[in-house]
């Protein structure tokens, strides 16, 4: 899917997720907390039409090459399945919120050890574990009874768990699908009729078109009959279902979650999952069940259904394989438009070449490996459906393909206009950047996608990206072969820094991109961009670029090193010790009443410095020419200017601190910022695992999923911010004196240490809760590598 042109709103746009075998790191999801228990939610019409019975109906199996391994799995209306179900839950909200943990060693350790506590209680063994850990291919089979039935083993994460219960015993991947046991299918794979639906209703057709996905499919799926179906109603879709029987259905477009939001729908938070169709010119989230029976209607289900929406796997794949679909393939959260390309054009490329399911699922997975940047992504789950007859023992009946051999595509076979139609590339540039953003390892592009339409391998594509400026251009170039579907270049591009214009640049410049991508003699694509660059010390408080934020902290500028010099004085007086210095958690003494008060006269040292030795004015920002955007002091600046900001005083004493090895943080409000300090060093460590561990709430719903495990909206993607689903825990932290809040404006006002304290914490006011963005810890920043913009003699200003 790619929009027509950038969303106004930058977070709602489709964020970079790549997945691997297993899911990995991928911006989470922002959610509204809901406490509906399962039993409350609305019903679906087609419950009674995709119900089923089995009489294994409580029997859910892990099968393997060594043998199936029986779970243990509560009885119905049993205390026991509760708490089955509230685990289910969770470790769905753990999976969806894994940015709070999967680049720490201890937390993706801590993970693991829980993940194999969790197998062992589902009465998986020792030497059974070893049997999924030496599998390679796992099958999860699960009864199907009825929609509200058993809904706690569909959501469960199996792919994350089994990977993550294994890991210390596996040298290898471990691949996992799913079986629903249920009537069996309708005869043999039907592939050579596809539908392809795009459902963009509405303002979503005025920012996305389909046109790069749908040539995709057209082209690896090599269908007799292939038809596009536009934001259809379901009547439409129904209609248009029974009319065609497609064998392959594929869903391009919104989940339920994503397309509300993306309207500004206040349903976003509070549906169950599904597929956003027409309705009378705007939009209208259809659930999962009725969808389900609206594709599967009648006598007739589809051989594959392709998912290609957000929060898929969970339910709406699976209650299509209820409702009678031979297969299904969903996400289970958020998902790169760029990744879901590579997956599917190679998945329908091997599916059209072996007409085996697993074949092509394999095959995306081999993909999405070979990508050269690290992953960041979702899980992608394929469930099959049918009786036990049709699983066999190991639940993979498949033999793998023998190695193709393919001659790849010469540019002298071909003339350009050819060329041009074989390769389609998706080429969008930001509109704006900065040297901050670059130097923090942030894309040039938002989109820079290469697809090969054509049959075989095409080597020797050039791809050419120069940056003007002032003083030189700044090039980029690199050769490549396509040897799949879809190459994403998104990542890959990178310039220089080491302009000095960008560097020193004061004020916006307007200039150019230049992309140009070749194949031998022929110009597959050549355009100039109209970009601008930003000023070096310009932050933009956007949703996408505010916890960049850290990278203004200057922890070696000459002034902090003046206040620190200054407060020398003061810190041997407050410690009652003329030896003391500024050793940061070294000073902590367990055997004090309050074992952390050298810390807080350190920080209370500090802030007399600032007031007393380096005494400056408030003043509003500078002009940036920018909307949302803000031009940064340095502390250097702040101290020869006599003046700063809120956010500049900010990030002064969060630099003072940090270069004494006190932990900062900065507290973002809607329209103020204002530092704080942990007053241990174990203190911020224990509120990083509060929130790893932060995974229920009360009456069987969490943050990040509803009560029958639908999913929520998105949460931000670094792993160093912490927004207002956070909030309880930050205020937890301060009210048990963990954590302490500093109105660093008092320093204009020559405050007492004291009242930045409790005007810190009126901050966190009931009153004042709808204020509050983020709060960004620099340790974590720092060790995602968010490190100072290096801004030379601007730190070192007399």
């Amino acid at each position: 899917m790619t929009p027509r042109r950038p969303p106004k709103d930058t977070s709602s746009r489709r964020s970079a997720k790549a997945p691997a075998k297993t899911p990995a790191t991928v911006p989470a999801k922002r959610a509204r907390v809901t406490s509906r228990p399962p039993a409350a939610r609305r019903a679906s019409s087609s419950d009674a039409s995709i119900t089923t019975s089995t009489a294994d109906h409580a029997r859910v199996q892990l099968l393997t090459p060594s043998g199936p391994i029986d779970l243990h799995w509560p009885a119905p209306g049993t205390r026991a399945l509760a708490t089955r179900q509230q685990q289910a839950i969770e470790w769905t909200h753990v999976v969806r919120n894994r940015t709070r943990w999967v680049r720490s060693r201890d937390g993706s350790g801590e993970q693991d050890e829980r993940a194999r506590d969790f197998l062992r209680d589902l009465g998986v063994s020792e030497p059974q574990r070893r049997w999924l850990a030496e599998a390679g291919t796992v099958c999860v089979c699960i009864p199907y009874e009825a929609e509200q039935v058993g809904w706690e083993a569909r959501i469960l994460p199996w792919e994350f768990l089994i990977s993550a219960g294994t890991r210390d015993l596996r040298t290898g991947m471990v691949a996992v699908t799913r079986w629903l046991l249920r009537p069996p299918a309708a005869g043999p794979l039907r592939l050579d009729t596809v539908l392809f639906v795009e459902s963009a209703p509405g303002k979503l057709l005025q920012d996305w078109d389909f046109e790069s996905e749908r040539r995709l499919v057209e082209r690896y799926t090599k269908a007799k009959t292939f038809e596009r179906l536009v934001s259809p109603t379901l009547d439409e879709l129904g209609a248009r279902i029974r009319a065609l029987k497609p064998g392959i259905v594929h869903l391009a477009g919104f989940d339920t979650h994503q397309g509300l939001e993306l309207v500004k729908d206040p349903r976003a938070s509070d549906i169950g999952d599904g597929y956003v169709l027409a309705a009378q010119g705007g939009v209208e989230p259809v659930l999962a069940a009725d969808l389900a029976r609206t594709i599967c209607s009648g006598a007739h289900a589809p051989s594959v259904v392709f998912c290609n929406i957000w929060n898929s796997a969970a339910r709406v794949a699976p209650l299509l394989v209820a409702a009678g679909a031979t297969t299904a393939i969903g996400f289970q959260d958020g998902m790169d438009d760029a990744l879901s390309e590579i997956f599917l054009g190679s998945f329908y490329e091997r599916l059209a070449e072996t007409r085996i399911v697993y074949a092509g699922f394999d095959a995306g997975w081999e993909a999405l490996q070979a990508q050269p940047k690290p992953l960041r992504g979702t899980g992608i789950v394929l469930w099959r459906g049918g009786v036990a007859s049709e699983l066999g023992s190991t639940g993979l009946q498949y033999t793998a393909p023998a190695a193709r051999e393919r001659s790849a595509l010469l540019p002298s076979s071909m003339t350009a206009h050819e060329a041009q139609e074989l390769i389609a590339l998706t080429v969008e540039p930001e509109t704006q950047f900065s040297y901050g953003l670059l130097h923090n390892n942030r894309d040039l592009f938002r989109r820079f996608i290469i697809r090969n339409l054509g049959a075989a391998p095409i080597h020797g594509l050039e791809v050419f990206v120069e940056l003007h400026s002032n003083d030189g251009t700044y090039p980029y170039r690199q050769s490549f072969s396509l040897d799949g579907p879809v190459r994403d270049l998104t990542r890959e591009i990178r310039i220089a820094l080491t302009s000095n214009l960008a560097r020193t640049l004061d004020e916006l410049l307007r200039t150019s991109l230049y992309v140009r991508v070749t194949w031998g003699p022929h110009e597959i694509f050549s355009r100039t961009f109209p970009v601008t660059l930003a000023p070096v010390d310009q932050w933009a408080d956007t949703d996408a670029d505010r916890s960049f934020l850290p990278s203004f902290v200057f922890p070696r500028d000459r002034a902090v090193g003046t206040v620190i010099r200054n407060a020398e004085h003061f810190v041997t007086a407050l410690r009652d010790d003329p030896t003391a210095g500024f050793d940061g958690y070294q000073s902590l003494d367990a055997s004090l009443a309050n074992p952390a008060a050298s810390v807080d006269h350190q920080v209370q040292a500090l802030w007399y410095s600032v007031v007393y030795r380096v005494p400056a004015s408030y003043i509003n920002p500078p002009p940036t020419y920018a909307v949302a955007s803000q031009r940064i002091r340095t502390p250097s600046e702040i101290v020869a200017g006599g003046y700063g900001t809120c956010i500049d005083l900010a990030l002064m004493f969060a630099a003072c601190l940090e270069a004494v090895e006190i932990h900062p943080v900065i507290f973002l409000l809607n329209d103020h910022a204002f530092p704080g300090y942990w007053r241990t060093d174990r203190a911020r460590e224990s509120f990083l695992r509060a929130l790893e561990k932060l995974a229920s709430v009360p009456d069987g719903a969490v943050d990040g999923a509803l009560g029958d495990g639908s999913a929520a909206r998105e949460r931000p993607s670094v792993a160093w911010s912490f927004d207002a689903a956070t909030l309880d825990v930050i205020v937890a932290a301060i009210k048990g004196n963990r954590l302490v809040p500093l109105e660093s404006v008092g320093l204009t006002r020559r405050s007492s240490f004291a009242d930045a304290i409790l005007d810190g914490c009126d901050h966190f006011a009931d009153a004042e809760r709808p204020r509050f963005l983020a709060m960004l810890d620099l340790q974590t920043a720092r060790e995602q590598g968010v490190t100072p913009i290096p801004l030379g003699a601007r730190l070192q200003l007399p």
